[in-house]
């Protein structure tokens, strides 16, 4: 059975989560709280799996694959039916577009370690770190609404009317 390392509130992880829930494989959850409590032994040993010491990290047999896409591509190639990703190549590289995005570009500057070392080691004022954070944040997000205003394929969703359509809106023509 597959593992899991994850925290309950890590958006990396929840992505994940969702992968294995929409395709209903099932997985062993471990959490990583220890890691939050300075925990060094555990620290230590998870390490071994994942030396970022972040989450999520997938353990498949003798297997540990860490960062949510590329756990998510393992996925998707490992588990095809139901597949995540449309069958149109255009519409595939457009949901790729999204994904990094927000995960490269918005997500970084809201992971707490860091936001607490931003905000632990610059010398900067509380506001200028704020602006700073919201800048970056905002540059992002209106990226992404652009993105989504001017596509094709959106629909209820980024691409399509359910979270895990194949076709997006356009059918199930391939390019």
């Amino acid at each position: 059975m597959l593992e899991l390392y994850s925290y309950y509130r890590s958006t990396a992880s929840y992505r994940v989560r969702i992968v294995l829930e929409l395709k209903k494989i099932p997985y062993l959850y471990k959490s990583v709280y220890k890691l939050r409590t300075n925990d060094s032994e555990f620290a230590k040993k998870y390490s071994q799996l994942n030396p970022q010491k972040m989450v999520p990290t997938l353990i498949d047999g003798e297997t540990a694959i860490s960062q949510s896409l590329a756990i998510i591509e393992y996925l998707e190639e490992r588990y095809p039916h139901p597949a995540l990703l449309p069958s149109n190549i255009l519409a595939r590289a457009y949901v790729r577009q999204i994904a990094l995005l927000i995960a490269c570009d918005i997500h970084p500057l809201s992971i707490m370690r860091v936001r607490k070392y931003f905000t632990s080691s610059m010398d900067f004022s509380l506001s200028q770190k704020m602006d700073w954070y919201r800048h970056w944040v905002n540059e992002g997000l209106t990226a992404l609404e652009k993105l989504l205003g001017n596509s094709k394929f959106r629909g209820s969703f980024c691409c399509g009317d359910q979270p895990k359509e194949r076709r997006c809106i356009f059918g199930a023509s391939s390019v």
